[in-house]
């Protein structure tokens, strides 16, 4: 509570900051949800041979405010689903037994986001999207279709609490409302054991989402 605490200040400081000085020289801000879809996949050496998509809900509220002209600074609190499918493996009375496997993970993510945007023609414009997130994990679930046993779901009790992550995306924009896609790289190993036995898995996120956007 204390690490997640922080950032969220940090972030509200950061942008109360920007926001009175750019509103003293006339610059516009906005606040907005977002809502659409996640397809997410996991990354690194022990994502397997045929890692694949999972998809979930990306959804959350935003604040941003024009710190320089074309340059808008934007910090979100964003519901995101991560995860991925793969194959499974597992014993049953003796036997090696391996099915799809689908994991699912919650996590409480606020994006600190930097847009470079323009107008194209009219109410029409587009950004460039770039920055970081930290992650918040809440909840992680594994489902494994096993070929002798059946399905078997179970809690993850190895998923870290927090997550570092890499931003990029493009929006489209009409007047009030947006479209926009944003990939999340995340950095750091999601098995939260230490030594030598850690399964080199991250969590990446490619969330395409519509929104609303109100000037203030």
């Amino acid at each position: 509570m204390t690490r997640f605490s922080g950032v969220a200040l940090a972030t509200v400081a950061m942008l109360v900051l920007f926001s009175a000085t750019a509103q003293a020289d006339g610059l516009p801000g906005w606040f907005g949800a977002k809502g659409g879809v996640s397809m997410a996949y996991l990354g690194g050496e022990d994502a397997g041979l045929d890692p694949g998509f999972a998809p979930g809900v990306a959804a959350g509220v935003f604040v941003a405010q024009m710190v320089y002209p074309h340059i808008v600074l934007e910090v979100d609190c964003l519901f995101l689903q991560k995860g991925g499918t793969g194959t499974g493996h597992g014993l049953f009375n003796g036997n090696l037994d391996k099915g799809d496997q689908t994991t699912s993970i919650n996590a409480l993510e606020f994006p600190v986001l930097i847009r470079i945007t323009d107008q194209i023609w009219g109410p029409l414009g587009a950004s460039l999207i770039l920055g970081t997130s930290a992650s918040f994990v809440l909840s992680g679930k594994r489902k494994t279709e096993f070929q002798l046993q059946g399905t078997v779901e179970e809690d993850i009790d190895r998923l870290i609490s927090f997550d570092l992550g890499l931003i990029a995306g493009v929006s489209v924009e009409w007047g009030p409302i947006f479209l926009e896609g944003l990939y999340d790289w995340g950095v750091r190993f999601i098995d939260s054991t230490d030594g030598e036995d850690v399964n080199e898995l991250q969590a990446h996120t490619l969330a395409i989402m519509a929104g609303f956007r109100k000037q203030f």
